[in-house]
């Protein structure tokens, strides 16, 4: 798969860290991808790469920076007209450009014009600076890493009245069964947010601050982890690729709002998650993923920017588990 992603003819940015590389694919609608040891680590959908669908999404994978909400009467994704789920092409197709770049580092951005639920139109300036996440080494295993500032800046005054929106970065993975999810909560009593639409198949339990959860390709699901809750990290243990995967997110300035894919006929202010969840089922991918928040300015839009760390290792698993019982208080069974 690694060498379908460097065949393709959309221009790829290569930046060394640790054991493998960062790879930017700015024509990719601005997607990131990562490798070790020449394993590409995100899913990558091959077929899809090669010969997209024409008037359907071609979920390619990687990470993906998306407008939040998903849902709801503030929704991107659902046509104002026909009321069906879909994806603009300003995220799902439209290409970025390069304003910056070394060995390290790189900004891509692109203008782009998104209209919500109401079928009212935004224009905003949509920017990732990625960095390359260079210590991250443990005996015996193979790391790499980075962290992303993904910028929403509105062009123009748009009233919080008839647009909610904040950044949310998808980072897409291979695989369901053999991968058990966690996440650092600092009040258990608010750790998880089930109001999306199916339950795991397992309860999630919760050990020392550790919330686990299985995931499996027999459900579909998605969790939230609310800000209240003072998530510190998510993260995943695929036994099946020997890979250790955690991100992080800072708390951002704003309000955070209900991003569910599903009506919310409770309103957008009944939940506030900054890290989500999403177990594919029969789809067979999962997904962790970072959630920003809304700053407004005199009832306006203003720049929303969402900070995010992702952190790789691969090695055998006595040493996977090593590492995430010493060094991040995960047990893995």
């Amino acid at each position: 798969m690694l060498k379908t992603l460097q065949t393709h003819p959309g221009q790829l940015v290569y930046m060394p860290c640790g054991d493998g590389q960062i790879i930017a694919a700015p024509e990719v609608a601005g997607r990131i991808f990562a490798q070790i040891d020449g394993f590409l680590l995100h899913r990558l959908d091959v077929a899809r790469l090669q010969n997209p669908v024409p008037n359907e999404f071609n979920n390619l994978g990687g990470n993906s920076l998306w407008p939040a909400p998903e849902g709801g009467a503030f929704a991107y994704n659902y046509h104002p007209k026909t009321n069906q789920w879909y994806v603009q092409d300003a995220i799902a197709t439209a290409p970025c450009r390069i304003s910056a770049h070394d060995d390290s580092h790189i900004i891509i951005e692109k203008e782009i014009a998104l209209r919500n639920r109401k079928g009212r139109e935004i224009r905003l300036r949509f920017t990732r600076r990625i960095d390359t996440l260079s210590g991250g080494g443990f005996s015996g295993l193979l790391y790499t890493g980075y962290k992303t500032r993904d910028i929403f800046t509105p062009l123009g005054k748009f009233s919080v009245k008839d647009f909610l929106l904040a950044p949310w970065s998808l980072e897409q993975f291979p695989g369901t069964d053999g991968v058990t999810f966690f996440v650092k909560v600092g009040d258990e009593a608010n750790a998880i947010n089930l109001d999306y639409y199916g339950q795991p198949e397992k309860a999630p339990r919760i050990e020392n601050g550790i919330l686990y959860l299985e995931l499996s390709r027999r459900v579909k699901f998605q969790a939230g982890f609310p800000v209240v809750g003072k998530p510190e990290f998510i993260g995943a243990y695929d036994a099946n690729r020997n890979l250790v995967t955690i991100r992080t997110a800072e708390v951002a300035p704003g309000k955070y709002f209900n991003m569910a894919d599903n009506d919310q006929p409770r309103g957008p202010w009944t939940a506030a998650d900054m890290y989500s969840v999403f177990n594919g089922g029969e789809l067979d991918f999962h997904e962790l993923e970072t959630l920003g928040a809304m700053p407004e300015e005199n009832g306006f839009l203003a720049e929303s920017v969402l900070h995010s760390q992702t952190r790789f290792w691969r090695g055998e698993a006595t040493d996977l588990k090593k590492m995430l019982k010493n060094n991040y208080g995960v047990k893995i069974e």
